[in-house]
Formats: C-alpha cells, sequence, structure tokens
C-alpha cells in the first residue's frame, strides 16, 4: 500500500475510535482500561517488530491499525483526563491546553520542515539528524 494511503487510513481509524472512550471509561474504568490498552500495546509493538523483520507490509499495517486504535481508546485521552484533573487551577489546565495545541502544531509542520531542511543540507551534513 501507498505510505501515504497507509498514513491516512491509520489516522482516520484512530480519529473514528476516539469519541467512543467515553463509553468504555463508563463500563470499565480508568485504570481497567488503561492497564488493558498498555498491555495490548505492549503486545502489537512485539507484533510489529516481528512483522517488520519478517518483512510483512500487511500484516505491519493491520497491527499499526490496531495500536492506533488501542492509542486512541485509553491512553491518548484518559491522560489528558487526569493531567486536566489534577490541576487545581484553572490557568495549569489552560496551560496543559496549549501544550496539547502546539504538540498537534509540531507534529503537522515536522515533515515539511525536514523535507525543506534535508535539501538544503550537504551530505557531510546528515550526521546533524
Amino acid at each position: 500500500m501507498d505510505p501515504v494511503k497507509g498514513t491516512v487510513l491509520i489516522n482516520t481509524l484512530a480519529w473514528l475510535t476516539t469519541p467512543f472512550t467515553g463509553m468504555l471509561l463508563k463500563c470499565f474504568g480508568r485504570r481497567t482500561l488503561l492497564v488493558a490498552a498498555y498491555a495490548a500495546m505492549a503486545v502489537e509493538g512485539v507484533g510489529m517488530s516481528i512483522a517488520v523483520l519478517t518483512g510483512h507490509n500487511n500484516l505491519m499495517l493491520v497491527i499499526t491499525c490496531t495500536f492506533a486504535i488501542t492509542f486512541q481508546l485509553a491512553p491518548g485521552p484518559v491522560t489528558w483526563l487526569y493531567v486536566a484533573e489534577s490541576c487545581e487551577s484553572k490557568g495549569v489546565a489552560a496551560g496543559t491546553s496549549v501544550n496539547l495545541l502546539f504538540t498537534l502544531f509540531i507534529s503537522v509542520t515536522t515533515n515539511s520542515f525536514l523535507n525543506d531542511w534535508t535539501k538544503k543540507l550537504h551530505l557531510h551534513d546528515v550526521w546533524l539528524l
């Protein structure tokens, strides 16, 4: 599969599963959900390693999709809930929100920045990356 299509597929699945987090939190609770998700992500991480080492690209895509779904069902949003609830003042909670938006901005712009930057580098400058 084309890398761009694979990225779109993974991100779409992750985006579509996020709304179900609230329902799962209500049914299972935070601790159970986080422990189960981290255990599943550990197993999926091993599966990804095996798929990469054996050269099974389709299996790698399937496991990466399940990893993204698992992350979006628990550790992704639930971690931010813990951080927001542990803040005493609204200012600290607002700072957390700004941090999340800044992280989103960095993740969106990094690829284009690195592409522009690496085009200007010479071969002997590659060690900087």
